[in-house]
């Protein structure tokens, strides 16, 4: 069993390895070696039976197996049928990720350490696989000073994050210990039905045993006396790091209680969704010397992942019931906001419709396009919102350097037409200059980060279904107006020349199978990297994958009329120009004769 670290294959599995994937559907990822590397061979799911009447995620992941094996036949699973439900033949299971954990790992800090110590902790916390949902931190030793008590336990309360680490650098008084031993028995205690955080404690010198006490009796307490953490004394990481692993453990003994799990899941790395996502754009960034995004839209949360100029990083949004049930993120999301990417205008109790069927049945998929398109609407103005509302009120992703962005999660999976894959990305990001596009079908993302997180070498790149390229100059002009001339020049076929004016989108498609020559000729007011009016030859030969070239001529940022009809009219117009619906014929009626 694989329990972290340096991947062993077991003997007889023929090297094949199982990631896990917890949320609205139990899901298996089946994946084979091929050159050195494991490669994605399928995926399989069934509705989850984590949050049953009986709490036992084993009948789940059974259909999971199972038809994860009808997929892949022989190739993927040589046993003779009447072998294949011994468990022993059945490939290890190497990593869990995914919303539907009971408890994801994921950590508040507070605390009293000067940035390179502080710098040391939280790369030693993301190595444990936990995620940072926020810090109140101060580098000065006037602690209870400088920290807002009060508004972090509200922080906190509201977060609910697995682990509260307190980091005190020294407190030769016990003043800073006492203070957060206090508050958090005081005002986090009791506050909120069925959460119980673990306490982690670091202290510099001897620690303050009363508090200590106090913490235990409403939590699982972990406490250290640490050495260092002064400004010229770093901080000695052997001690944190030992006890981080065993807090590790306990949240991981945590994560399921009071649910039937198989011993293979219950013993498996757990990696959060957005941890998983970060580690697969790295791996994106370095297989490919690209700067790379990925956008993930699921019904109930919307993660966006990028590895960008050497650093990585990782935002979202989603949230859970104290009863485990998953709020859809249209909850979340303003209608005004929705209603901006809608053609027709969305009312409250349409928009309240998808989002309490979409809640209640998670698996389910649109039945319309005009529900598709709601459904869409809904996911690119809670994604925009992410960006809009991280952390220092910029978005973490800069679209001018994007080589790469990747569709996953939900959306990708129930795209009626490629080009809708390819919208989403574009209306999410506004990237700006050349862009490649590309396709997860599978939603294998997170799965493959989460499998590389734990030490294995992982070909992400082959799971990717390249859509085409955005071509979208910085600039604005009058609508109408000529705005940027794209050449495409197969290597065989006719040349195609196409104009795209200010405010519109274009597509230019050719042979999927035929590489081509791109140029670029943009107008005066408008810069495709090169400066205003200077003109671009793409250094590579380009394939049109599944959708060809976005010309996106719309200028950056994306500008709206103030009238709302004015607005659904270009919104319609550019699902038109770029046939990302089927145009919707009106119901005539007896008396309309």
């Amino acid at each position: 069993m694989h329990s972290g670290g340096e991947a062993e294959l077991a003997p007889g599995a023929a090297g094949r390895v199982c990631v896990v994937e917890l949320g609205a559907e139990t899901r298996v990822g089946i994946f084979v070696p091929e050159s050195g590397a494991q490669r994605l061979l399928t995926v399989a799911g069934a509705p989850s039976t984590l949050d049953a009447p009986d709490f036992d995620l084993t009948l789940s992941y059974e259909r999971a197996i199972a038809e994860a094996e009808a997929r892949a036949g022989m190739f993927g699973f040589p046993e003779p049928p009447s072998r294949q439900g011994d468990i022993t033949r059945r490939p290890p299971v190497f990593a869990v990720t995914g919303r539907g954990l009971t408890s994801g790992p994921s950590c508040f800090f507070v605390g009293s350490l000067v940035p390179r110590d502080l710098e040391t902790l939280e790369q030693a916390i993301t190595d444990r696989g936990f995620t940072l949902t926020g810090r109140a931190a101060t580098a000065v030793h006037t602690f209870r000073d400088r920290i807002d008590g009060p508004a972090t336990i509200d922080v906190i309360a509201a977060q609910r994050p697995d682990v509260v680490i307190v980091a005190l650098a020294e407190d030769p008084e016990g003043q800073g210990l006492a203070y957060m031993a206090d508050l958090l028995v005081g005002g986090l205690a009791g506050r909120e039905p069925g959460y119980v955080p673990v306490i982690t404690v670091f202290v510099g010198g001897a620690l303050d045993e009363r508090a200590v006490m106090t913490l235990e009796q409403a939590f699982t307490v972990h406490a250290a006396s640490v050495q260092g953490g002064m400004p010229d004394v770093p901080l000695d990481m052997s001690v944190p790091g030992s006890l981080l692993d065993r807090v590790a453990q306990t949240v991981s003994d945590r994560r399921f209680s009071g649910r039937t799990v198989p011993e293979s899941i219950a013993v498996a790395p757990v990696r959060s969704t957005s941890a998983a996502l970060e580690v697969a754009a790295r791996a994106l960034a370095t297989q490919q010397s690209l700067d790379v995004a990925v956008v993930l839209l699921d019904d109930d949360q919307v993660v966006i992942a990028g590895h960008q100029n050497g650093t990585s990083t990782s935002i979202g949004t989603g949230r859970r019931t104290d009863a485990m049930r998953a709020y859809h993120v249209g909850l979340q999301t303003p209608v005004e906001r929705v209603a901006q990417w809608a053609p027709e205008a969305p009312l409250p109790q349409a928009i309240r419709r998808m989002v309490l069927n979409r809640s209640a049945h998670p698996t389910t998929v649109a039945a319309t396009p005009a529900e598709l398109q709601l459904a869409h609407a809904v996911w690119i103005a809670a994604a925009r919102q992410v960006l809009r509302e991280s952390e220092d009120g910029r978005s973490p992703i800069d679209q001018d350097m994007l080589d790469l962005v990747v569709l996953t999660g939900r959306a990708a999976e129930t795209v009626g037409r490629p080009v809708q894959a390819a919208l989403l990305l574009v209306n999410v990001l506004e990237p700006v200059g050349v862009t490649q596009l590309a396709l997860d079908p599978a939603s294998s993302l997170a799965m493959q980060g989460a499998l590389a997180s734990s030490g294995v070498q992982v070909g992400i790149d082959s799971a990717l279904v390249p859509l085409g390229v955005c071509v979208a100059p910085r600039g604005r002009a009058t609508p109408g107006e000529p705005a940027v001339l794209v050449e495409v020049r197969p290597s065989s076929g006719s040349r195609v020349e196409r104009e795209v004016n200010a405010g519109t989108l274009d597509v230019i498609q050719w042979d999927a199978r035929v590489p081509a020559e791109i140029r670029i000729w943009p107008q005066p007011r408008f810069d495709i990297g090169l400066g205003n009016g200077r003109p671009a030859q793409l250094k590579v030969n380009v394939e049109a994958g599944l959708v060809g070239i976005i010309v996106d001529a719309r200028g950056r940022p994306l500008a709206w009329p103030d009238e709302q009809q004015e607005r659904q009219a270009r919104l319609q117009q550019w699902l038109r120009s770029t046939d990302a619906f089927p145009v919707l014929t009106p119901t005539v009626s007896s008396s309309d004769v």
